[in-house]
């Protein structure tokens, strides 16, 4: 627990964020998500947009004079103008860093490296990205600790009633084959009509994809659905998939599972692998072997159940000493 001599505060350009909640909460920090002013923003609105952001953040900061400010990163403007404020009023800065910062567009927003090379510690969460980082040579000087996504707490849902439903956690980005997952499991329906798939995240946004399989029996694509509806169906699930093309991404809806203790099948990529390491299983992004993982994830269930808390014991033993190691570089409580 942070003790109050310490004014810890932490903000996000979003509407909301589960993983920012639970990171801000193991912080005992003040809280700020500053969601968009304007329905769209484009031109002349994602500036004057921007612009109302800039000052919502400075008067949250001065008013509340923090020690320290964590900030989410992307978008990589509110890095930038946090970094830039804790020059002039001193605070420390930590940037708490995803994997789309390091890509086009963020990474080419002029001072962005600045910002990340003058921040007091940058947050990035699976080693496989630092690794990666590294090896470019274009990041160094940044003071990096890795530091995974904290685990959900299970007691957060009550009345758990076990279904015959996957629960498949997308939201149909681009980095997500989505595609390639429900061909696997309109393969699998072919011969086990006893599961159901249930599909969240906003299909709209890949309406090919939804117009595909709508009519597929035992396919259910629920929308965009609050985060209360999305915990209950979770963690009454009998598992969950989740899928990502990316090779250094820590997919934060598999942690939201190991936290709730629901397990869960995967693609199979070097952060799956070095986080999870045979416990789960995972499967190459082809139709037909995702078919088969989903018929092994059925006969291994026992011995899923529990992996699943094994685990989650490893992780929570994980985050707890990145999570001093944070502390400590900070100078937190001491």
């Amino acid at each position: 627990m942070i003790k109050k001599k310490e004014r810890l505060i932490f903000i996000s350009w979003t509407p909301q964020g589960r993983h920012t909640e639970l990171f801000a909460k193991a912080l005992s920090a003040d809280l700020f998500f500053i969601p968009k002013n304007f329905t769209k923003t484009y031109g002349i609105l994602l500036i004057i947009d921007y612009l109302l952001k800039t000052i919502k953040t400075c008067s949250i900061i001065l008013k509340y004079r923090p020690t320290i400010v964590f900030v989410q990163n992307p978008p990589s403007f509110l890095p930038i103008i946090v970094v830039a404020l804790s020059k002039i009023i001193k605070f420390k800065t930590a940037i708490d860093t995803h994997n789309g910062a390091f890509e086009n567009p963020w990474i080419k927003i002029p001072l962005h490296k600045w910002s990340l090379k003058n921040a007091d510690i940058v947050t990035i969460h699976n080693e496989i990205l630092h690794q990666n980082l590294l090896s470019t040579g274009k990041f160094n000087g940044i003071n990096f600790l890795v530091i995974n996504s904290r685990l959900s707490d299970s007691l957060e849902v009550s009345n758990r009633n076990f279904e015959n439903y996957f629960l498949i956690i997308s939201s149909f980005s681009s980095d997500e084959p989505i595609q390639i997952l429900l061909e696997g499991i309109e393969l699998f329906l072919k011969n086990n009509s006893s599961f159901k798939f249930k599909v969240t995240g906003n299909y709209v946004r890949q309406i090919q994809i939804y117009k595909r399989f709508k009519t597929t029996k035992g396919i259910e694509f629920l929308g965009f659905i609050d985060d209360i509806y999305y915990l209950q169906l979770l963690s009454n699930a009998f598992g969950a998939i989740s899928v990502s093309r990316r090779d250094d991404v820590q997919q934060f809806s598999l942690m939201e599972c190991i936290g709730l203790g629901v397990p869960f099948i995967s693609n199979l990529n070097k952060t799956n692998q070095l986080l999870f390491h045979n416990k789960m299983p995972l499967f190459e992004l082809k139709p037909m072997d995702i078919a088969n993982c989903i018929s092994d994830f059925i006969k291994r269930k026992n011995e899923l159940n529990e992996n699943i808390y094994t685990l989650k014991s490893e992780l929570l033993i994980k985050w707890e000493i990145d999570f001093n190691n944070l502390l400590s570089k900070l100078k937190i409580n001491e």
